[in-house]
């Protein structure tokens, strides 16, 4: 599976690659904290396993895990998936969006969003996508509003860097 749009590829990582998921996903914890509700510090403990077992998530279907290549490079990242309550809901949930700040503006993250909006409508039972967002993160509200995402609530939520912070939810209609 993978889509490429000029010199960025949307990839799925085999399960031997697991390094390459640790290596975004602890930089994006470490780089910006305030924009996740996980911490680096918590990530960075877990055990190799734990690496190769969300990728084998991704490869039986049981979530979805996509990185934007630009260049050979993993330059960002988004994941999406449901739990059983979400499945009672027939809802979705798009988490860990990410694009390394030397990335940004060549519309990686929109790329990557489309593709999980995508895999996760695959699924006739989805029928609404919610991601939650730090309000003060200016552009990638604009982005989820972009893409059909509404304001549905706000929330305080203790984020990455240990700070609370206003927290939009936005939730996509699918059907």
């Amino acid at each position: 599976m993978q889509k490429e749009t000029s010199k960025i590829k949307i990839v799925e990582l085999p399960v031997s690659d697991w390094r390459e998921f640790k290596k975004i996903r602890l930089g994006a914890l470490k780089k910006e904290p305030q924009a996740f509700g996980s911490s680096y510090a918590k990530e960075a403990a877990y055990p190799d396993t734990k690496w190769q077992e969300r990728l084998r998530d991704g490869e039986s279907k049981k979530g979805i895990y996509l990185f934007a290549k630009l260049e050979g490079k993993i330059v960002g990242m988004v994941m999406g998936g449901r739990t059983d309550e979400d499945k009672k809901e027939h809802l979705a949930h798009i988490w860990g969006t990410y694009v390394d700040s030397k990335a940004r503006e060549k519309g990686i993250g929109k790329e990557l969003m489309q593709r999980v909006i995508e895999e996760l409508g695959k699924d006739a039972d989805v029928q609404r996508i919610r991601v939650e967002v730090n309000a003060e993160k200016k552009p990638a509200v604009k982005l989820y509003e972009s893409l059909g995402f509404k304001r549905i609530g706000i929330m305080t939520t203790k984020m990455g860097d240990g700070l609370e912070r206003q927290e939009l939810e936005m939730e996509n209609s699918l059907r």
